[in-house]
């Protein structure tokens, strides 16, 4: 995010198109995920806005982690993976951690302002008949 009056407006019409383009992707994707620099927490406006809208679960909630510094120096936990469950079988994150420490990216060294995320997707493909009775 940049401090100006242009920013959070520019960034919640993004979150507004792109929840409009994962809700297009699940009608016709059983297994969707969204990995990404979303420049801003799950608490973040458009970032909530983004998640609420495209009716995403975030792989947590909470925020006490650091993924990137800001061009500002600022930490920030803005690396997300979010995922879209179908009502019949779906995705979720199951484990999830970042590489290298927050010590480490806040001193400058790693190649990146960005620590790499590993997530691993649990995958549902059970039919409403496997889990419904006839």
């Amino acid at each position: 995010p940049h401090a100006n009056g242009h920013d959070p407006q520019m960034r919640r019409h993004q979150a507004r198109k792109l929840a409009t383009w994962v809700r297009e992707q699940r009608s016709s994707t059983p297994h969707l995920a969204l990995f990404g620099d979303l420049n801003g927490d799950v608490h973040d406006p458009a970032v909530s806005q983004l998640l609420q809208s495209a009716e995403l679960a975030p792989m947590s909630g909470e925020t006490d982690w650091v993924s990137h510094l800001s061009h500002l120096g600022t930490p920030m936990a803005c690396d997300l993976v979010a995922t879209a469950e179908p009502a019949a079988g779906g995705v979720r994150v199951g484990e999830w951690s970042f590489g290298g420490s927050a010590e480490e990216l806040l001193a400058g060294t790693w190649l990146s302002d960005h620590r790499p995320l590993y997530a691993s997707l649990v995958l549902d493909s059970r039919q409403p008949s496997d889990s419904e009775p006839a």
